[in-house]
Formats: structure tokens, sequence, C-alpha cells
């Protein structure tokens, strides 16, 4: 009687999707630390006031990093979180006139945005195994204050937090 081994591999392999992976991660990495370059990336923890910034920017690479901002004149942030945390308070900043916009992308991390309570948050954004949440409660908001937040969350979270 003869035997035969039937190959009954249906995919590229675990070492295949391993290196992809890799690759994968590596390419996120290069992509947060080109586009927030030397000093706008923090590791460990840091903490930054502004008082008159209407752009700000946030990033965290295998740390954390929070922005609380007094500005007077508020228009758009850019927030990174790559193995990390970064969150910007926004609970004593102004917004300039029309909507303020914040771009965030995390990978592996969290973004907080900490914004007043009269303010309008529109969120949008695609989260593939992670989630946007906009944890509101029923208060009165200002239809003249309206904040749009963007985000690209890849295995992580944003959270839209109100007040203090």
């Amino acid at each position: 009687m003869e035997t035969t081994q039937v190959d009954t591999r249906t995919g590229p392999g675990a070492r295949a999707a391993l290196l992809a992976f890799a690759a994968f991660v590596t390419l996120s990495a290069f992509v947060v630390f080109h586009h927030h370059r030397a000093g706008g990336v923090m590791t460990g923890r840091a903490r930054t006031e502004t008082d008159d910034t209407s752009h700000i920017e946030a990033a965290a690479v295998l740390g954390d990093h929070t922005v609380h901002s007094r500005a007077r004149a508020f228009k758009d942030a850019d927030v990174a979180a790559f193995m990390g945390h970064s969150e910007i308070d926004l609970t004593e900043a102004r917004l300039a006139a029309g909507p303020g916009s914040i771009d965030v992308f995390v990978m592996f991390g969290q973004a907080d945005v900490r914004v007043p309570s009269d303010w309008t948050v529109e969120t949008g954004g695609l989260a593939v195994i992670g989630s946007i949440e906009g944890r509101t409660m029923d208060l009165e908001t200002d239809p003249g204050k309206i904040l749009k937040v963007d985000g690209l969350i890849l295995f992580g979270e944003l959270r839209i937090l109100r007040g203090q």
C-alpha cells in the first residue's frame, strides 16, 4: 500500500504574516517620526502648556504626551500616538472664528481630546480593531462652537471627553 502526503496549507504561512506585520509596524513608525520631527515626538512622560498657539502638534511614541492649551483663537491640531498616549486639553481654550479641527492617528495606543462642555463636537474617521468614543452627556452646546475631529485608529482608541 502506498501513502501520499497532501499539502493542505491554504495561505502564505505564519512567517510571511509575521514579516508583513513587522513591515507594517516599521512603516507606521516611520510615518509618525517623519511627520512629527524632533521636538514634536515625545517618549517617556511630557506635559506641554501653551497660551496663544492656534495650531497644536502632540505626538507620543512609547510614552505619554499631554498638551494643555489656553489659546484664545484655537484653529487646529495634529495628534499622534504610536504605542503611547497623547492628550490635548482644550478646556480652557477658545475657538477661532469658524470651526476648529483635529486630525488624529493612533496605532497601538490611545488619544484623548478634552473639550469644554459647551462645544459641539463632530467626529469622523476610521477605527480598525479600535474605537472612536465621543463621551457626551446631555449638555447644552453652542452651535457656533464647532470642533471637527477626524481620526485613523489602528488597534487603539480615540476618546472625546467633555469638561474637566
